[in-house]
């Protein structure tokens, strides 16, 4: 026994030091960095650049302090900023003064001086840039231009020792003058001419003062630890390992968020502008009936749409030229590319055909300009059994050979119908001779009409089609300039020109007013038919008479008269009557134009994701991401709704100011902290301005007051381009007693407001410029309903306002003084409502709802929760099952209102009435669609403990049934 014992001892202690000497990742956990490891001071590198950056407010952001702060959450570092030039900051990193610095690409001899986290934090190109004037007259095209020049590095940096080597093998001889300035100073220096050119990254060009001309080379960039600190080495390699593991698109996503790529397409060689030079204006072959991409305008005969757009912006987007445009316009794309063969225009536009058929009719294709969705028009009826993979006979106009690439790439198999004209097309489906036409999803709008009037409707292919340039082949010049503007023209304002002429307004004619009105059209001919008829009766009466004797004629001729002049009266009501119709059918008629275009934009979205993820649904990170796109644009389509319910409170009367104390100074901070990163997202420098303290308590509608706030500072920021100003500030104007006037003043550089249009600005549904609206996106209602917020707040809005200089809105509003503070429970906002986190398993549910796919929603929300439920189909049937249940057996009823058989509200008082003491105690919450506060009264006088709205807030909903357990 005593040699089994030692044999096992032995064994054991060989196990012990095996399993020591194994190597073991150790990552610390999140939100325990502080057990884990002792907070460390690290002296960071703070260095003006894309990687670390202050805004007005102080506030820090940039690549590398994001990326320092990710780094923090797993290591318990706090940071010491020590503020530099790369340069300087290089040198103390060596001196020890620092501990990290970012952006320092790997070499051998650096290694020796500094240690190199395991993994990149990022991978940067280098580029040669020029000034934009250029003295030295370097020609892109030929690089032994160079020759001769003075080329500004950073001092010990990476890209100098790349910089000579890429010199070296291009034979060049220059001279290298090193430098320790800032970013700023060095492009400073380079648009002076104290150097000819600077060697940097690709992020530094955006400001369109240099260009890149040549690429030098690139590499990755790391994190670097003097070399005294291996400990942090250690627990940074810890902390890069977490955050890529966690995320293997890291790096990627910092890059897209931080950086600028620019390439070097922003500047024409000295070929290119001779070729401009001697060539002239450019000529551009368009269709011209094809919005929102390109249009002949029908009153002054020029180009109008997304093109025109995109050729105001190309003239004078690169650094050292201009291009001049002249615009002709096309039936249909085969007659545009005919004379592109025979010489009579230098491009054409829009064109969609593959590389293969460019080559055989001798054109060459740019990269796209626009792309569109895809949509199919088919009848109605055959919604729900039409599929793209059956034998489908497609409608296509004549000379559309970008439709005809199109099928051929997607659709080989289906057969080609032919048509002269769209329309043509359209009843061809309605009539069964045709199942089926493609149109780009941002010409729906203009065939609405038509699709209403022959029972059709659309669905998405999911494929969408590029729109470019087609060139001759041997026009290579003209190919480079056109695809180097494409690139640097930006693609959102071109995405922004597209759906700003995709809306088209519909046109009525007098036979659609007819149709839309036809009651009172009937009343009114039968009226005048009335009117007709006893006339005729009255006039056949005086004729008797007058045979009769002289004196009755005479009295028949007088009422005759009357009778006329009485038929001029209502002759006059009713043309009154029917202006006052018309005009009410135009506003109508304009309301649904925008709710259409409103609705239908963020419907688009959500349906084109929808769609996308379904496709994609093993593509979990591209899933994600349609899901963050539909919830965003379902968000924008709640808003709308609010606006339009909103207006209908205040015209009913039913809009009510609720009282309640705030902290005035932190409603500012707030608002302030919002429109902020408007104006930064939008490049507006924004000012804020606080006349006074505000440090005192109020008491009104805090809510409601910020909404008004937020929706004029909004519209300051919506019409002003960039680069431009708003000036938010905020005074008292007078006091008495505990009442004080207050006056906030919102000033900007923006398009303004034309005189006329300015007494019509707070009316509903009311825009100035219709095609403006559309630009920026409006329903009419946000000005009309922040008024009448302020006058039941007893205050007023003015404005005041020049076309294309600015606009000011002065918002007067009397509070009262309140003294004290604010409760802690306001004061802290939102967390003074949220609860711990309770576990809900255990708890039982029973959900009262007649629709199935919202009861199916609500019972995996509670899943996620372990909440078991029950469901009933109505009211009835809710009363049945609970009147059944034993006591306890339900914890919480969640009861929809609007139900067949009997409605919530019916079912609650039933419950409640009930003799049994679990009837009056239970739990009852309302969810339901009903949004107005009448809705909550009645929801609340029912019997009902709360009332949640729909769309269901899941965090509203698992906090009501924490506090209800």
């Amino acid at each position: 026994m005593k040699i089994i014992k030692r044999i096992i001892t032995v064994i054991l202690c060989f196990c012990i030091m095996i399993g020591l000497s194994l190597p073991v990742s150790v990552y610390a956990e999140p939100g325990n960095a502080a057990e884990k490891t002792e907070e460390k001071v690290v002296r960071v590198g703070w260095y003006e650049s894309p990687f670390n950056m202050i805004d007005q407010f102080g506030r820090r952001s940039g690549y590398a302090y994001e990326y320092q702060q990710k780094i923090a959450v797993y290591t318990g570092w706090s940071y010491e900023y020590v503020e530099g030039s790369w340069p300087e900051l290089y040198q103390m990193l060596l001196n020890g003064e620092i501990d990290l610095l970012s952006d320092v690409s790997y070499t051998p001899e650096r290694s020796e001086l500094m240690l190199f986290g395991d993994l990149p934090m990022g991978a940067e190109e280098y580029y040669l840039f020029i000034s934009g004037s250029n003295p030295k007259k370097i020609d892109t095209d030929d690089i032994t231009t160079l020759n001769g020049v003075v080329v500004g590095v950073y001092k010990d940096s990476f890209q100098k020792a790349l910089f000579e080597e890429w010199a070296h093998k291009n034979g060049l001889q220059l001279e290298i003058k090193e430098l320790s300035g800032s970013e700023t100073e060095c492009k400073e220096m380079l648009i002076r001419g104290e150097i000819d050119a600077f060697v940097t990254l690709d992020d530094y060009g955006g400001d369109m003062t240099i260009a890149p001309v040549y690429k030098i080379g690139s590499s990755d960039y790391y994190f670097a630890v003097n070399k005294n600190r291996p400990d942090l080495l250690k627990e940074l390699d810890s902390g890069l390992n977490r955050i890529q593991d966690e995320n293997r698109y890291y790096n990627q996503q910092m890059q897209e968020k931080y950086m600028t790529r620019v390439g070097t397409g922003m500047y024409f060689t000295n070929r290119e502008l001779s070729w401009l030079e001697e060539h002239g204006p450019i000529r551009v072959g368009y269709l011209s009936n094809y919005l929102a991409f390109c249009a002949q305008d029908k009153k002054t005969g020029e180009l109008t749409g997304a093109l025109k757009d995109f050729l105001e912006m190309a003239s004078d987007c690169m650094l050292n030229g201009t291009l001049s445009f002249e615009t002709v316009p096309f039936k249909n794309t085969e007659e545009e590319l005919k004379a592109l063969s025979e010489g009579l225009i230098d491009c054409a536009f829009p064109v969609s055909i593959s590389a293969s058929d460019g080559e055989n009719m001798g054109l060459s294709i740019t990269i796209p300009q626009m792309q569109t969705e895809m949509d199919g028009i088919i009848r109605r009826a055959d919604f729900s059994s039409f599929s793209i993979d059956s034998d489908v006979r497609v409608a296509v106009n004549y000379g559309n050979i970008n439709y005809e690439s199109f099928l051929m790439d997607y659709f080989p198999n289906w057969e080609k119908v032919y048509f002269d004209s769209t329309e043509e097309g359209l009843k061809a489906i309605s009539a069964g001779k045709a199942d089926c036409l493609l149109v780009s999803s941002s010409r729906k709008d203009a065939l609405q009409t038509h699709m209403n009037n022959y029972g059709l409707t659309t669905f998405s292919t999911g494929i969408a089609m590029g729109f470019s340039f087609a060139i001759r082949r041997q026009d290579d010049c003209l190919y480079s300039i056109l695809d180097k503007v494409t690139n640097v023209v930006p693609q959102a304002s071109v995405n922004s020109a597209m759906i700003s002429y995709s809306f088209v307004e519909s046109r009525h004619s007098l036979a659609d007013v007819i149709r839309e009105n036809i009651i009172l059209v009937l009343a009114v001919i039968a009226a005048i038919t009335l009117v007709i008829l006893l006339l005729l009766i009255r006039s056949r009466k005086a004729e008797k008479n007058a045979k009769m004797h002289e004196e009755a004629t005479e009295k028949a001729l007088e009422r005759n008269e009357a009778l006329n002049h009485e038929l001029e009266e209502n002759q006059k009501t009713l043309k009154e009557a029917l202006a006052a119709s018309e005009q009410a059918g135009k506003a109508k008629t304009a309301f649904l134009s925008n709710m259409s275009h409103d609705i239908r934009t963020p419907m688009n979205a959500i349906i084109g994701y929808t769609a996308l993820a379904k496709s994609h649904i093993d593509e979990k990170d591209m899933v994600l991401d349609y899901i963050s796109k539909i919830s965003v644009a379902g968000d924008h389509l709640l808003a709308l709704i609010n606006d339009v319910l909103d207006m209908s409170r205040i015209e009913s009367g039913r809009m009510e100011i609720q009282e309640s104390e705030f902290s005035l100074d932190t409603l500012l901070t707030q608002i302030n902290a919002i429109v902020s990163s408007q104006c930064q997202g939008k490049g507006l420098e924004l000012s804020f301005e606080k006349k006074g303290d505000f440090s005192t308590t109020y008491k009104g509608d805090e809510t409601k007051l910020k909404q008004v706030l937020i929706n004029i500072l909004s519209n300051a920021v919506k019409y002003t381009p960039a680069p431009g100003k708003v000036c938010f500030s905020v005074e008292k104007t007078a006091s008495f007693e505990d009442i004080h006037t207050l006056l906030f003043t919102v000033k900007d550089t923006g398009i303004g407001i034309s005189e006329d249009y300015l007494p019509k600005l707070f009316d509903a549904f009311s825009q100035e410029d219709s095609n403006a609206e559309n630009k920026y996106g409006s329903t009419g209602l946000g000005m009309a309903i922040s008024r009448n917020i302020i006058r039941l707040m007893n205050g007023d809005i003015t404005v005041d306002s020049e076309k294309g200089v600015g606009s000011t809105f002065k918002v007067t509003v009397s509070l009262k003084e309140v003294n004290g503070k604010v409760p802690e429970e306001k004061a802290q906002g939102d967390h003074a409502e949220q609860t711990e986190d309770k576990d809900l398993s255990g708890l039982r549910v029973l959900i009262a709802e007649d629709m199935l796919v919202n009861a199916q929603l609500l019972e995996a929300i509670l899943d996620s929760k372990g909440v078991a439920h029950d469901r009933a189909e109505n009211g009835k049937l809710a009363v049945d099952r609970f009147r059944e249940s034993s006591p306890g057996y339900y914890d919480v009823i969640l009861m929809d209102i609007q139900m067949p058989e009997m409605n919530g509200l019916e079912a609650t008082a039933a419950i409640r009435a009930m003799d049994k003491e679990y009837a009056k105690t239970i739990p009852i919450i309302a969810m339901t669609a009903n949004a107005f506060d009448d809705d909550v009264k009645r929801s609340l006088q029912a019997g009902m403990n709360a009332h949640l709205t729909k769309p269901i807030e899941i965090e509203r909903l698992f906090e009501l049934l924490s506090r209800m357990e």
